[in-house]
């Protein structure tokens, strides 16, 4: 049986969701068209036009329902930087603990997404980072992986606040868009 990690302060700065298992992380049912409140723009959010970010409806997927699309315009601002990033902060874990991210995702053509999780806090013994990247293709495809919180005896700064930014990035020059939904992190029992 799994268990759902999960408080994640939304992007609106006042809301608040937690997010059990079976809930989605990427969309929490906001209307199409709408940015979605859970997800921030990371290093775009003070350049205007760099990239358009919003909620849409996914007929094409299995499940249809909601999905979030991100797209990096192609009249990006000069001053738009290298990498566009979207997160959802903070994700609180519970230290000593196995949890699995999965997520479904698709582009337009043949991409790869970087997704980082990571955490810090002042007098940490090392970063807590978890990167990955994935391969995206036109067609709908889930993808997960898994990885473990620092312990209280590992890191007993980080343990004492635990606390992790989750996000996606794209590249400038090398993705046109991505397309995500049902973004879930699920306690695994070890």
């Amino acid at each position: 049986m799994k268990k759902s990690l999960l408080t994640v302060m939304a992007a609106c700065g006042i809301c608040t969701g937690v997010f059990g298992a079976g809930r989605d992380l990427s969309v929490n049912s906001e209307k199409t068209g709408e940015r979605p409140a859970v997800w921030k723009p990371v290093t775009w959010a003070n350049v205007p036009g760099a990239a358009t970010l919003k909620i849409i409806e996914t007929p094409d997927h299995i499940d249809g329902g909601k999905a979030v699309y991100w797209k990096v315009n192609e009249t990006s601002p000069e001053k738009a930087p290298e990498y566009l990033g979207v997160m959802a902060r903070p994700v609180v874990p519970v230290p000593g603990k196995k949890y699995k991210v999965t997520f479904w995702a698709k582009s337009s053509e043949n991409s790869v997404v970087s997704v980082t999780l990571w955490g810090f806090s002042k007098g940490m013994k090392k970063e807590f980072r978890v990167p990955n990247a994935f391969k995206i293709t036109p067609e709908w495809k889930q993808f997960e992986f898994s990885y473990s919180v620092p312990s209280a005896a590992e890191d007993p700064v980080f343990a004492a606040n635990p606390w992790y930014q989750f996000a996606f990035d794209l590249f400038r020059d090398k993705n046109k868009d991505f397309t995500f939904k049902d973004v879930k992190i699920e306690e695994e029992k070890q």
